[in-house]
């Protein structure tokens, strides 16, 4: 894990920022609620101009984890829909008179 400095003019800003973190076991409790990663990535020139236009900079990164999860859950959707698809075809199918056959013996026999 890295902890980054945040820029700080003068030394005694620096060290009350370093007693801020606490001890070393504070500093391993914020690791674990919320750790990030950075990438470098290509994106396309107009989306790029739109999202500095329109995404304040302190923003942006969060803008694009919101995105990117959410395309993610879409992939997960799909990938999860193609394979309940195929297990469909691969079972056995009932007739809608086997379906009524099979409930009313079902509720014959647990209500004796």
């Amino acid at each position: 894990m890295c902890v980054c400095v945040p820029f700080l003019g003068d030394i005694v800003g620096r060290l009350n920022w370093v007693y801020s973190l606490g001890t070393f076991e504070d500093m391993a409790d914020v690791a674990k609620e919320k750790v990030m990663a950075k990438m470098n990535i290509s994106i396309d020139e107009e989306v790029r101009e739109e999202l500095f236009r329109l995404v304040p900079p302190r923003r942006r990164s969060q803008v694009i984890n919101e995105a990117l999860r959410k395309e993610l859950l879409h992939r997960k959707r799909e990938q999860t829909t193609k394979r309940l698809q195929e297990l469909r075809k691969k079972s056995a199918t009932l007739s809608s008179q086997e379906i009524i056959a099979a409930v009313k013996q079902d509720r014959s026999s647990t209500a004796r």
